[in-house]
């Protein structure tokens, strides 16, 4: 749930709970929602258009709807009911206009959920059914992905062609592929020449930006022995994002590839523009593409499982040093993860342009300090105990000398043989308590060696 008003949001929330909705996050911020979603993976979302973040509400709420597929209420103010239209045009969603009541926000939850089990019942019938199997194919492929037909015109595009681009699925196919292409100027003598597109090219997007991209082509074959159609996958490119090309100089690159710890860089677009060996082998392990690695961090879910992106919006906005420590859940076991967040600032600037994160598992060094810990409790423990012996051997010697007093004023009982006796027992007590003495004094000037004041740990 993304709020504004934390007064009305907990009246909202003791309201959901009251009719059995369990409330798993709440959330100010646009980007930190989409994160959420892909993190907390909720059945239904409830969105205020008042919200700020680094997108808007309303791209938020179409890009949860456009890439999780869940189903999205957005709450808007009595005097912005124009932005109604605006809504419906991004996909199936609910609409409140404050104030509403109980009656009607249970009314819009039971049809959003009601409209997204349709959907997702239509969405499995097609899997099922016989689909297009490049198609298929297609939405398999986790970069920008489409075909043309041998005239250049796109004849399917997938998933990510459509977020990537900005434009819906019937908004591009049938248009000529070059169309959206920022080609250079090629100038030929001969109207037969042939120009080739480069490797490395900028595709122009439905907002108008231009991005550069790299293209990787192959073909789709039809009854075995024809290429019918050609497929094209887009690549998006910066001037620093993937290991190995990254433009810094010798001496940081050799830092950053020799270091045990993760290293990564991010800007202000929440986008990863720097990182090292080691963040791409457990970027690879959390399943996470290459072409994810150049979106924001918000539109991946398997990010979260890792990062938390309310740490950068804080460092963004404060322009403070943070470091926290976090666990992992592992394969076999939770690790414990130390965060070492870095500022970078514009020049002549007081702005953070970009942070820089360092991640270390520190779980054996955590592990080896509970261990001493508990070897430190145990020795508080045993000490007393051992306290407590020494304090009754201390009786024990009061008693005895009260004997040997007793003998030395009264010679004349030595000559009483039960007397004399006990008086030997006394001289041999005595002679062992000397010895317990000496070999106390040994114990205590050990310890004081092995736990000295404010030190916790043994010595080894």
């Amino acid at each position: 749930m993304a709020v504004e008003d934390i007064k009305s949001t907990m009246e909202l929330k003791k309201t959901l709970r009251k009719y059995n909705y369990e409330v798993l996050a709440l959330s100010i911020d646009s980007c930190d929602l989409i994160f959420r979603t892909a993190g907390e993976k909720p059945d239904i979302l409830i969105i205020d258009t008042d919200i700020v973040g680094k997108i808007s509400p309303l791209d938020a709420g179409k890009k949860i709807i456009r890439n999780h597929k869940k189903p999205v209420i957005f709450i808007i103010n009595s005097s912005n009911e124009g932005i109604a239209d605006e809504l419906k045009r991004i996909g199936p969603c609910g609409i409140l206009i404050k104030p509403f009541s109980e009656e009607e926000i249970l009314h819009s939850l039971g049809v959003a959920l009601k409209i997204n089990k349709a959907e997702r019942d239509r969405i499995k019938r097609l899997e099922t059914s016989n689909t297009d199997p490049i198609m298929a194919a297609l939405d398999r492929i986790n970069e920008p992905a489409l075909t043309i037909n041998r005239r250049g015109a796109i004849t399917r595009v997938n998933h990510e062609m459509e977020f990537f681009s900005g434009y819906k699925k019937n908004e591009i196919v049938g248009r000529k592929l070059i169309n959206f292409f920022n080609t250079p100027e090629y100038s030929s003598e001969s109207e037969e020449e042939t120009a080739v597109w480069p490797d490395k090219i900028q595709f122009r997007k439905n907002n108008g930006t231009l991005e550069n991209v790299s293209i990787n082509s192959g073909f789709t074959l039809s009854y075995r022995t024809n290429f019918e159609e050609q497929i094209i996958i887009l690549r998006e490119k910066k001037d620093s994002g993937l290991s190995g090309e990254l433009h810094t100089d010798k001496i940081c690159s050799v830092f950053m590839e020799n270091i045990d710890e993760i290293f990564f860089a991010v800007d202000r677009d929440y986008k990863i523009i720097k990182y090292n060996n080691k963040f791409a082998e457990i970027a690879k392990k959390l399943n996470i593409t290459k072409f994810q690695l150049t979106r924001p961090l918000y539109e991946t879910g398997n990010f979260s499982k890792l990062l938390n992106i309310g740490d950068y919006e804080d460092i963004f906005r404060t322009g403070h040093n943070r470091n926290r420590i976090g666990k992992f859940s592992g394969k076999n076991r939770t690790l414990i993860i130390s965060y070492t967040y870095l500022p970078v600032f514009e020049e002549d600037e007081n702005k953070v342009s970009a942070v820089i994160t360092v991640i270390k598992d520190i779980t054996s060094v955590e592990e080896a300090k509970r261990d001493s810990e508990e070897m430190y409790r145990e020795y508080v423990q045993n000490r007393e105990f051992l306290n407590n012996i020494h304090g009754s051997i201390g009786g024990i010697r009061t008693s005895l000398y009260k004997i040997i007093k007793f003998v030395e004023k009264n010679p004349q009982k030595l000559r009483d043989p039960v007397f004399k006796e006990i008086a030997g027992y006394s001289d041999e007590a005595e002679s062992n308590l000397r010895t317990f003495d000496r070999l106390w004094s040994k114990y205590e000037s050990g310890m004081k060696n092995t736990y000295k004041p404010g030190r916790k740990q043994l010595k080894k």
